[in-house]
């Protein structure tokens, strides 16, 4: 890049990232925060054909839902833009056969493969969401384990969060991702000058066991639920309801609507978000599948002791510190809250993440990135 030009960026995700944000809604916004300040300029964008003609890199989000990542991607490309691609690839094989439940559960284990399952998931979505119907063409034509391999081969550069994502990737889809680098997620760190009293105040609780995370069976709150049963600790689980998992939460409050040792919070503001990590002694997180959990960051460098998943890329990083729960073994999700219950905050873990893991640091490799990138 020459002269003054100031390097364009257009941030591109789901087109559900409105309604329904989670983890890579977090990621995108934060990024773009830090690089506006680092000078770049940055949009961001939900719609599948938008004009990228202003922009010099399309940095786009996600392919667990591949049909609109795939018209994102030939979108850009067509228009003669350099493509990063961030996949935040999760294996859901094993969720899909063993954790989701009800009516789809039941049928998904009936299905062969994932293309089939992924087909059906599609199909649902379009249905509760109109806006999804311009990706039926792409299904009908294309599968979905095609439409990972061809984003992740046609984008210019990959940016993964850890070295066994890379891995499972190449093996799930039988390819060799050459342009890449390792970009873990950050956290912000507001979080670590959290305060307990905000949370506390409200609900009349402290030192209690804390979950993060949208109310999507791929969490495993359910599981999570029982081997609380077992602990007698109170539970705080906060999140939000996710329409295409209306049934899970109706389940979830069905099954703790008794208990007065379980609080529900739904439609938290940051601030109260921050007190109740301050205010938790335990954060856990029995997913059957996990990337790289912003969650566990954010409770970490809040004072929590952290209970995780064994089925989650962030354990590359996150090696000793944390305590592990196997998702499918209400015994080991018990044993490990009860671990980590009973042990010293780990104040060393907390000053390690806030050194390498936060927004700031993410930005200024991203940004490196974009800049060798458009030298190519």
């Amino acid at each position: 890049m020459a002269g003054t030009h100031k390097l364009k960026v257009l941030l591109q995700s789901r087109l559900d990232t409105p309604y329904n944000p989670a983890g890579d809604t977090i990621h995108l916004k934060e990024l773009r925060n830090r690089l506006h300040k680092l000078g770049v300029s940055t949009s961001i964008s939900y719609d599948l054909k938008p004009n990228v003609n202003k922009f010099d890199i399309i940095h786009i989000f996600n392919i667990s839902r591949p049909y609109e990542t795939y018209i994102q991607l030939k979108n850009a490309k067509e228009s003669g833009k350099k493509v990063v691609l961030m996949p935040i690839f999760q294996n859901h094989d094993e969720w899909n056969k063993k954790g989701s439940i009800g009516i789809s559960g039941t049928f998904f284990k009936l299905l062969p493969s994932q293309n089939s399952i992924q087909f059906i998931k599609n199909i649902g979505r379009c249905i509760l969401d109109r806006s999804l119907l311009p990706t039926i063409p792409v299904q009908f034509t294309r599968s979905y384990l095609f439409l990972q391999k061809y984003i992740i081969e046609n984008s210019n550069y990959v940016f993964l969060t850890t070295l066994s994502e890379k891995k499972d990737i190449e093996l799930r889809l039988k390819i060799k991702i050459k342009k890449y680098n390792i970009t873990p997620s950050g956290v912000d760190r507001g979080f670590s000058e959290a305060k307990p009293h905000m949370f506390i105040k409200k609900y009349k609780i402290s030192n209690f066991i804390l979950c993060v995370a949208n109310f999507h069976s791929l969490k495993n709150h359910l599981s999570l639920i029982k081997a609380m049963q077992e602990v007698h600790l109170p539970l705080v689980l906060i999140g939000n309801r996710v329409k295409t998992y209306a049934s899970y939460y109706d389940k979830i409050i069905k099954t703790t609507s008794k208990n007065p040792n379980i609080i529900i919070v739904t439609g938290i503001a940051r601030e109260l978000l921050q007190s109740a990590y301050a205010a938790a002694k335990v954060h856990v997180l029995p997913s059957w599948a996990e990337n790289s959990p912003l969650v566990t960051l954010e409770a970490a460098v809040a004072g929590c002791n952290i209970v995780t998943t064994t089925r989650s890329y962030g354990n590359e990083f996150l090696k000793d510190n944390v305590w592990y729960c196997e998702p499918n073994d209400i015994q080991s999700i018990k044993k490990a809250i009860l671990s980590a219950y009973n042990a010293k905050p780990n104040i060393v873990f907390k000053n390690y993440i806030l050194n390498h893991f936060t927004w700031e640091k993410v930005a200024e490799k991203t940004l490196k990135y974009y800049k060798s990138i458009l030298k190519e």
